[in-house]
């Protein structure tokens, strides 16, 4: 890791995802440096409008668009170090791509990121599964296409895509009667693995690492998803569950893992243990939550860049709730009975797109959340898992 300058710049990319906007205001709130903004799309009018400053253009539709971006905006940093912040997976990998062919460009920037070997482990299901099984870390127990065929299998299963977010393409085996499902897939691009409790339980721990080292820990539990019988969290209450903090800093050490990471967990009742779902190498969508309960992830990111001291967390237990629009869904789909729908508690609830943000922001970014043809596509995938 390079020593940061104190002009240094802070690269905040994908703002026209919401979780980018969250993120940008989050580090707004916290740092006193200057931002360069960047997005793949809807760069020349409406994300300035919302942001009321410039949108780089940085595409990642291919490398080669990438890297000319990439280096525009090197060049119009002038001799600033740049302060990369991992957003989105689409665009760390391309970044990954970048540092190790661009040397002179890549010695410009400044960042948190784990070796790309134990990244690439993480963002591959079926790579991650096998990592674990060799390493002895619990993971749902998992079953060859032939295993099934066999008859080897315990049901009821689910069929995951190896490369993958959320509940896209996801596919369910109740019983052998569903094993047919198997013959549409290539084995090599799923994960099959027992079904453990409800997905609703899902348990989240988010880690900001050096070197293997934990910084900052604070983990959260759902309270309510879209749909409510399973999706994805729309409120979650943060605690310090230990365990978590021991399970997930025990295989993030083993990866010497940099920087952000989201490992989730469901707990076992058969087997009385917690098991690992999966690793988010990046920044997650309910980020903010960090800043509000007093972990301050984003403070000591820049410290660890700066060469600082990190600050000790004053942890407080906060909520953090996705009002806009899947908890509005939840509450018209219950045909306005939701339960604590209408408790709006501002001291102890961040809600995301809002929390951090100033009225201007909110609204535009609102109007154009709701309105580009990306996020209604986003939407119709977590709305119908396609």
């Amino acid at each position: 890791m390079n020593n940061l300058k104190q002009n240094a710049t802070i690269l905040i990319t994908d703002v026209n995802s919401r979780k980018g906007f969250d993120v940008y205001n989050v580090f707004k709130q916290i740092a006193k440096h200057d931002f360069l903004l960047t997005s793949s799309v809807d760069n020349n009018l409406q994300l300035p409008i919302v942001y009321l400053q410039k949108v780089h253009k940085l595409r990642i539709e291919n490398y080669h668009f990438f890297e000319n971006d990439l280096e525009k905006i090197c060049k119009l940093s002038g001799n600033n170090q740049i302060v990369y912040i991992p957003v989105s997976d689409s665009t760390n990998k391309l970044f990954y791509t970048f540092l190790e062919s661009k040397i002179k460009y890549a010695k410009q920037f400044i960042y948190l990121l784990p070796q790309q070997s134990s990244y690439d482990i993480t963002l591959n299901k079926l790579q991650f599964q096998n990592y674990c099984e060799s390493n002895n870390f619990a993971v749902p127990k998992s079953y060859s296409f032939l295993n099934i065929k066999q008859n080897i299998a315990k049901y009821p299963l689910i069929v995951k895509p190896t490369i993958g977010a959320g509940s896209v393409g996801i596919k369910r085996l109740l019983s052998a009667a569903d094993n047919d499902i198997l013959n549409e897939l290539k084995e090599t691009d799923y994960v099959v693995q027992e079904i453990i409790g409800n997905s609703n339980n899902v348990e989240g721990a988010f880690f900001l690492c050096n070197n293997g080292e934990i910084v900052s820990y604070y983990s959260h539990t759902r309270i309510r998803t879209y749909p409510t019988n399973g999706g994805v969290t729309v409120y979650s209450k943060s605690n310090q569950n230990e365990s978590l903090k021991t399970l997930g800093g025990a295989i993030l050490k083993k990866l010497n893992w940099s920087g952000y990471a989201m490992v989730e967990f469901l707990y076992d009742e058969i087997n009385k243990e917690y098991k690992i779902i999966e690793i988010n190498p990046r920044i997650w969508g309910s980020f903010m939550l960090s800043e509000f309960c007093g972990t301050n992830f984003a403070l000591n990111y820049l410290n660890i860049a700066l060469n600082k001291p990190v600050i000790t967390p004053e942890y407080k237990e906060k909520n953090i709730r996705w009002l806009y629009p899947f908890d509005i869904l939840n509450y018209i789909k219950s045909k306005f009975s939701l339960k604590g729908f209408w408790d709006f508690d501002k001291e102890n609830t961040c809600y995301i797109n809002a929390t951090y943000a100033n009225y201007w922001s909110i609204f535009t970014f609102m109007i154009y959340f709701t309105i580009n043809f990306s996020s209604i596509k986003r939407l119709c995938q977590k709305l119908y898992g396609k």
